[in-house]
């Protein structure tokens, strides 16, 4: 996810982003609900006038149930409004802000309850479902995903509550009003439990919180995994990386790697569509990237009509000769099998297999990093390969990778000594082996 200037979200950014998608979220719910209430206020005037009088004792109710959610709903709309900009713009809505916005969204329960006291009486509009809704704000406050704004919202709640109480039915010259819906218990009661309610909503928000971040972030490292690593890693391997933090700075390892080569590609090609190409290319790469995984590998780098792979690195079983073997013959053997089923058109490959110690790390810019393996045993893996077409072999491994294998693996992939094969640009040569 980029900004308008195509710079990568840090986490922090991004996690921000999405606590202002979810005020937009609450928002947006405040508008439907006191909507809704527009919409039954207007039937019950329209259908039940008369309803209302006998309830209220007053023709004007109907202006104040309607102009209240009205103003309710303009304010939550240019409060959406606010918040998308903000979006859109990459800038972040100041928590003083925020904390004014819960202010004046928690006065609108009280308002209500003031409008039901003047027509109402305080006894009856302590009785009604009015004070409840200080819980709906309470409740919506979760989606701030604050606990100090969830917490503020309910000590306002029961601020402002016991205000009006005191006010109205608790202040000398309303001594004649009695009973428990008017008495000092109760009520107290009510102002502790809408501070009770904002305290666990801003628990769970705190709980909502703390795993939207990890979400986040498990995002963010494995994003940063496949950066590093391509999309051509296995599961299990990104997953192991994720449980090591993803370390991979540059560091001597010691490995197996892997060129393979389509031969005769240029020629077949040749008179071809791209679409065609690729799809062939498709057919070949995918059952090849599937077994490089689960002989625990990576592909390193794809080189158009082949790819470089690497057994080792960035993790190693300490088999990485056996596991690069093991997938060669696969890989030839697959080939040879769908050639048969007419899966694909004659096919023939070509494997260079060399086994020493590299260099490995990321190299790259802080928009684009890759991870690199360079040694003298990456130039010597890739020649191995070439050699395929001198002695019109499939799979040749150099001696340093036949020496790592154990006795029973070297019994389960027979091979040939083909000898110390010079090898153009070295002085020394290099002892080769095939696999029968």
């Amino acid at each position: 996810m980029t900004d308008q200037s195509n710079q990568p979200l840090t986490f922090e950014e991004h996690f921000e982003r999405e606590i202002l998608k979810s005020e937009q979220r609450r928002a947006s719910i405040i508008v439907f609900l006191f909507g809704l209430a527009i919409v039954y206020f207007l039937c019950m005037f329209f259908i039940f006038p008369q309803f209302l009088i006998e309830v209220f004792g007053a023709a004007d109710i109907f202006y104040y149930l309607v102009t209240l959610p009205i103003l309710v709903c303009a304010y939550g709309l240019a409060l959406r409004h606010r918040i998308s900009r903000c979006i859109k713009e990459g800038r972040h809505v100041p928590l003083k802000l925020r904390f004014f916005n819960a202010l004046i969204e928690t006065s609108i329960p009280s308002v209500m309850l003031l409008i039901a006291i003047r027509f109402l009486g305080p006894v009856d509009a302590f009785a009604s479902p009015t004070p409840f809704v200080y819980f709906i704000f309470i409740i919506l406050s979760t989606l701030r995903l604050d606990f100090r704004i969830s917490l503020f919202t309910g000590v306002v709640a029961a601020l402002e509550y016991a205000l009006i109480y005191m006010i109205y039915c608790w202040w000398p010259w309303h001594a004649d009003l009695t009973g428990i819906l008017t008495s000092p218990l109760p009520n107290l009661a009510k102002c502790l439990l809408y501070v009770l309610a904002g305290g666990t909503a801003g628990l769970v928000t705190t709980e909502v919180k703390n795993r939207v971040r990890a979400s986040i972030k498990n995002i963010e490292e494995r994003r940063e995994v496949l950066n590093l690593f391509g999309q051509h890693v296995s599961p299990e391997v990104v997953n192991r990386l994720l449980d090591q933090k993803g370390e991979v700075d540059g560091e001597i390892k010691h490995v197996a790697v892997m060129f393979l080569d389509i031969r005769g590609f240029t020629r077949f090609a040749e008179g071809r569509s791209p679409r065609e190409i690729v799809e062939y290319l498709n057919k070949l790469f995918s059952f090849m990237v599937d077994i490089i995984n689960s002989n625990g590998g990576i592909v390193n780098k794809f080189l158009g009509d082949g790819f470089m792979a690497v057994f080792g690195a960035p993790l190693s079983d300490g088999q990485d000769s056996r596991n690069a073997v093991a997938a060669a013959v696969a890989i030839e053997k697959r080939v040879q099998a769908n050639v048969k089923a007419k899966i694909i058109p004659p096919t023939r490959i070509g494997i260079g297999i060399h086994t020493g110690e590299v260099m490995t790390g990321t190299v790259g810019s802080k928009l684009r990093k890759e991870y690199t393996i360079i040694g003298d045993v990456v130039n010597l893996a890739s020649r191995i390969e070439q050699l395929n077409k001198k002695f019109e072999s499939s799979v040749l491994i150099s001696g340093d990778t036949w020496r790592d294998l154990q006795d029973t693996e070297k019994e389960k992939y027979p091979t040939e000594h083909v000898g110390d094969v010079p090898i153009k640009g070295r002085d020394s040569p290099i002892e080769v082996y095939r696999l029968q």
